[in-house]
Parts: C-alpha cells; structure tokens; sequence
C-alpha cells in the first residue's frame, strides 16, 4: 500500500459533534473515540426530516476512510441499491496534487476496497474497472501480472461486452462492477451506461467518478446533448453511498454514509471538532454549504471581537 493511505486527513482528530441545540458526543478520553464516532448522538429536525440512522464523523486517515466506505457500500447492496458512488479526496493535498498522482491513489484505493469486497461471502463476482485499457494494463501490471487477485480488472469497453453468462463462485449470481475515477473524458460516461446495459441486473459503484460536474451544469446541454441524455436516463440514478468533501481551508466538511443524513459540518477550530450547522434527508445543494460555512465563520468572528 502506498505512504499516503496511512497519512491523517487535515481536519479535526476529536470525535465531538456540536449542534445549534448543543447536543454533544464527547469522548472523555482517546481511548473511548472509536466507541463515541459511532454513537447515535445526534437527532435532530433540520432541514427536513432527519433520519434515524446513526450519525458518524467523517474519517480521520484513510484507512479508517476504507472502514466507513464499505460499511456503506454492504448497507446500500443489501438494501438493494444497484448504482452506487463514492466521493472523497484521492490525496490530502488535491490542489497541489499532479494527475497521474491522483491516478495512483485511486488505483491503490480501489485495489483496498475491492479486496476487501471480494472477500464477503455473498460478494459473488468483483471486477475493479479501469476508464480504458491502458489504466487497466497499468493496473494489472502495479498488481503483479503474476499476482493472483481476489477481483478481476478490466477497461470499460472491455466489461460492457464481457459475457454476462459467465460462470459465477458457487452460490452467486452476481458480479459487482467496481469503476474507478471515469470521466476525464465524456466518453467514459457515456460507456458507464453501456456496462449497465450489458449487464442490466448487477450493481456499478463508481469511485470518484467526478459526477458533480455533470450534475451541476459544467457541460452545457447544447454542446453534449448525448451527455445530459444519458444523465437524465441513467447517471441521476447514482446514490452518493459515501460522500466526504471538505471546503475551503479546514472550513467544513459536507459528509455522508449510507443510510444516515447529509451533516453540514462546521470545523471548530478553537480545542477541535466539529459543529453541525444541518442534517438533510436530501443532499444540499453547494452553494447553500458555503452560504452556511461563511456565515458560521463571520458570526464566530464577531463573537470574538
């Protein structure tokens, strides 16, 4: 595994949730904040209904990142969700970070949580699939050629033509197609739709995938028309699973695992945590995070002036 997986995320190592009705969960000591992240401390209405899903703090390292993201990944399948996303930094520092940097760490990713899936008893089938078949030989090549993997890897074009008859572990009829980091070009999305339609009854989670761009307009309709079709018929149905994004510098955090809430998450900066600003049954949009984050910041400005 490579350095960056064991590396602390640059936010908030407590495990304490403040709400604006000054609900806490508090660790009394270090040893107890495994037991306390998972805790159902908070239940509020804010928003909209909240659920009745425990709430978690976002991870603090990557491995513990792995840990929430599958526990969120086996909810969702059992609840028979068939499309599934995962959002989250490839690296801690993605500003600075250069391309094939971020390549990498979502390969590495990929090959944890795929492993770790392939090892469930009722996984059936894993096939980690790369955007083409350069990143998938690259891949295979980084694994060990002579490795023998718990998945299968495979490009996009090459696993939507698979043979969806092929032989299944015993007991299984499945296979769970794992595609990592699509979308630098608008065709990857385009053949994402081509995998669900050669293989219509099996799961797809997508890790990050990059679908806030095509959500949010980034891609004009009159110029990729062909795209917007085939969010509106296909794409919109990806259930965010996990989701973990951090705005401006250690300003907050929008968060959320399967099944729980969104969590509009305000860093504490002064001993740590977090404050929870909101708790959404549907996901805000980001314009109104940041609304939120900023007039969080000017209002514990003007408290301390």
């Amino acid at each position: 595994m490579m350095a960056f997986v064991s590396s602390a995320w640059a936010h908030p190592t407590d495990c304490r949730v403040e709400s604006s009705r000054r609900v806490w969960c508090s660790a009394p000591n270090r040893s107890m904040a495994a037991k306390a992240r998972t805790t159902r401390c908070v239940s509020l209405k804010m928003n909209g209904e909240a659920g009745d899903a425990p709430l978690t703090l976002p991870p603090r390292d990557y491995p513990q990142l792995y840990v929430q993201s599958l526990e969120a990944i086996r909810a969702a399948l059992k609840e028979k969700v068939q499309f599934l996303e995962l959002e989250f930094p490839a690296l801690r520092n993605m500003a600075t970070s250069a391309l094939n940097q971020i390549a990498d760490a979502n390969r590495e990713h990929a090959r944890a949580l795929a492993t770790a899936l392939a090892a469930d008893k009722d996984a059936g089938t894993v096939c980690l699939v790369f955007p083409d078949a350069k990143e998938a030989a690259l891949a295979t090549k980084v694994f060990g050629e002579s490795t023998v993997l718990p998945f299968e890897v495979g490009s996009l074009a090459a696993a939507a033509t698979m043979q969806a008859e092929r032989e299944q572990p015993a007991g299984s009829t499945r296979t769970l197609f794992v595609v990592v980091n699509p979308g630098f070009n608008i065709e990857e999305w385009l053949q994402l739709e081509s995998l669900h339609l050669g293989h219509p009854s099996d799961p797809i989670l997508v890790i990050n995938g990059g679908m806030d761009r095509v959500r949010s307009g980034y891609y004009p309709r009159l110029f990729y028309p062909k795209l917007h079709q085939t969010k509106d018929r296909f794409l919109c149905k990806f259930e965010p699973v996990f989701f973990y994004k951090p705005f401006g510098s250690g300003l907050g955090t929008l968060y959320r695992k399967f099944p729980a809430d969104w969590q509009t998450l305000f860093h504490v900066k002064d001993g740590g945590g977090y404050r929870l600003l909101s708790q959404d049954a549907q996901r805000p949009e980001y314009k109104v995070v940041e609304q939120n984050f900023r007039a969080e910041s000017i209002a514990v400005y003007q408290k301390r002036t």
